[in-house]
């Protein structure tokens, strides 16, 4: 079942963003993918799982 939860946890946005694509995805429109850094201390993040796997 696909599920999305709201988490301020930085291990699980750290792991969000090491997936292939994701930088590409949420960059800002004109910002360079690479140089797009989460703000882990203040950002609130969507995630959303199938069953207990992160998917995005």
């Amino acid at each position: 079942m696909i599920t999305a939860t709201r988490t301020y946890d930085k291990k699980a946005i750290k792991e969000i963003m090491s997936m292939n694509g994701i930088r590409e995805t949420i960059a800002e429109d004109g910002q360079n993918p690479d140089d797009f850094k989460p703000d882990l201390d203040t950002d609130c993040w969507l995630l959303i799982h199938d069953d207990d796997v992160v998917i995005g």
